[in-house]
């Protein structure tokens, strides 16, 4: 028994380390000086009055040529003042424009995924780029983004950060966290299978030749149909994981949301005709691991509370890895802090969390008429 949970929380100590090898393996961004393409960042948005402000300013403070930038803002169908925030900043600054999805012919796309694709049909920019409205760029954005991409590039995507200044905030940080290290540190070695709906870019005429989001297969992520729609042309995706195109986002409100998000993420990895193979092998593994680990530890607290704390060290060294590196490449803050809540944390996300879909066959956004049911 003790050496069976040895060797499953050394395989997780290992797996960490692999990972962060992985990221620290991606370059750091370079600012573009010269040859600045023309591009458009679309920003899909449904009541988003508390935040879309600061989301602007932060389009608006973008260190990128105003006469090679077009943003546009989408407004899906909001119930509160964001459409006529959205007007307000587009009557005082000429390369930003609003629309609505009042306007997009009707189809089978919702939620975000329709606010895009009605941007999209707007945009004349060499490059789509797409964030959300609860998000906040870094000035140096665009320039850092567009570095080191090439012919072959289809999809640039980069990193993001959650503010931490609510438990919810903590939460989602440390779950997001988590994905982040999986999807760049496996990224680094060269294996691609994800791009971040907040801080992406599809290169426009790779989505046209795709049919866009139209033509696209799936229900619930839009950023890994998009993806898939690049990669299944042929084209490259180009990972950055700095804080010059790190963006942050602002946590959900509640641990309902929190936890329908996070289904969202997982259920978006499985979606399509084809499902990634490398990521239902990773979680398998992952449920091999974490099932026996966590049954391990309830089992050594009660029986063998020495051996327990021993063991209990391993994982949070692990876990400790995995927050410097973040601290290292993203430049972020507090996150050793919160590595005791990351301890106890993971054993959900990596245990019960991927058997959610098997029982919830529906997941939300923005609320109950957003709702999403899937088989």
């Amino acid at each position: 028994m003790i050496f069976l949970f040895a060797a499953l929380i050394g395989i997780y100590l290992l797996f960490s380390i692999v990972l962060a090898i992985g990221i620290y393996r991606l370059p750091i961004s370079k600012k573009i000086d010269t040859n600045f393409p023309y591009v458009s960042v679309l920003v899909s948005c449904r009541n988003e009055e508390r935040d879309v402000k600061k989301c602007i300013d932060s389009l608006i403070d973008l260190d990128y040529p105003k006469d090679k930038l077009q943003v546009i803002l989408n407004d899906d169908f909001s119930t509160d003042s964001t459409l006529e925030i959205l007007k307000d900043a587009s009557s005082h600054h000429t390369y930003i424009e609003a629309y609505s999805s009042s306007d997009f012919p009707t189809n089978h796309l919702e939620a975000k995924a329709r606010g895009i694709a009605n941007a999209a049909t707007k945009a004349t920019g060499e490059w789509l780029f797409i964030t959300d409205a609860d998000c906040e760029v870094p000035n140096s954005w665009l320039r850092h983004m567009l570095d080191g991409v090439t012919d072959k590039t289809g999809i640039i995507t980069g990193a993001m950060d959650t503010r931490n200044d609510t438990f919810i905030g903590v939460l989602e940080r440390i779950a997001s966290g988590g994905r982040l290290l999986f999807g760049f540190g496996l990224s680094g070695y060269g294996l691609s299978f994800h791009a971040l709906g907040p801080n992406m870019a599809i290169r426009h005429s790779v989505y046209k030749e795709g049919g866009g989001l139209e033509k696209a297969d799936f229900r619930i992520a839009e950023d890994i149909a998009l993806f898939k729609l690049s990669h299944n042309l042929g084209y490259k995706t180009k990972y950055h994981f700095d804080e010059f195109t790190r963006v942050i986002t602002s946590p959900v409100s509640n641990l309902d949301q929190l936890h329908s998000q996070q289904i969202r993420w997982l259920k978006g990895g499985f979606e399509g005709e084809k499902s990634d193979l490398t990521l239902i092998f990773v979680i398998f593994i992952l449920e091999l691991i974490f099932f026996p680990m966590l049954l391990g530890f309830i089992y050594l607290f009660i029986a063998d509370i020495a051996t327990a704390l021993q063991f209990l060290l391993i994982k949070i060294l692990s876990e400790s890895i995995m927050a410097i590196t973040f601290r290292h490449r993203l430049k972020v803050k507090r996150l050793l802090r919160y590595i005791p809540i990351a301890v106890i944390y993971t054993f959900y996300i990596y245990t019960w969390l991927p058997l959610v879909p098997l029982i919830k066959k529906n997941t939300e956004w923005k609320g109950e008429d957003y709702e999403v049911k899937y088989d």
